[in-house]
């Protein structure tokens, strides 16, 4: 018994440990609205609490004739909170961001490009920049000139990496330095790992009846 209850206990840790890795990525975007440009800016969520100096945003110029980083912040640029399960870093500036057709979005983390996403066109490759080579990956979502002031994309269920969220609804309410709506940033365990926990569970109760 003491030898299964050793590997029980070790699945456990290999299951729950390979879904810790941490992971950065853009929580909530705002670029295009009705009228003139209001509130727009970037969110970025990690699972983690994250080292400002290390954050980097670079805004891409999609135009072919371009492909370029038009713009970029850095910490100073930046607010901050931490929020349960990681933290968010985000910034917003009226007239920051390009409407697209398409446009792009590099999220430098310790010196690693950690995300490129393009919106509202075809994805493009970056000619300079942190991203110089990376293709863009299309958002899968977009605002146009009818989107209401004072909403933004935004992502929203639980996971602890961009890939297990959805987005929202369009004309969401913007949420900057808050949770989004309907979000929580945590693991949900894998069936495997509720398994192996539950079978660990049994076999300490075995050994507290003996």
């Amino acid at each position: 018994m003491k030898s299964i209850n050793f590997l029980l206990c070790s699945g456990c840790i290999a299951a729950l440990s390979s879904s810790a890795v941490a992971s950065v990525w853009i929580n909530e975007l705002h670029y295009d609205n009705a009228g003139g440009d209001f509130d727009e800016g970037v969110e970025i969520a990690a699972d983690f609490v994250m080292d400002a100096t290390l954050l980097e945003v670079h805004a891409y110029n999609g135009s072919a004739s371009q492909l370029s980083v038009y713009s970029s912040w850095y910490e100073d640029s930046f607010s901050m909170a931490e929020v349960d399960g990681g933290s968010l870093i985000w910034f917003t500036n009226e007239g920051s961001l390009q409407n697209g057709a398409p446009d792009g979005i590099a999220i430098v983390y310790d010196g690693s490009v950690v995300q490129f996403i393009s919106y509202e066109g075809s994805p493009f490759t970056a000619a300079d920049g942190a991203a110089m080579g990376m293709t863009s990956v299309d958002l899968g979502t977009s605002e146009s000139s009818s989107t209401a002031i004072g909403s933004s994309l935004q992502l929203t269920g639980t996971a602890d990496d961009f890939s297990g969220f959805t987005w929202a609804e369009e004309n969401t309410a913007a949420t900057w330095g808050a949770l989004n709506a309907g979000q929580s940033i945590g693991a949900v365990p894998a069936p495997g790992a509720i398994a192996l926990l539950g079978l660990a569970g049994i076999a300490a109760r075995r050994r507290r009846r003996h």
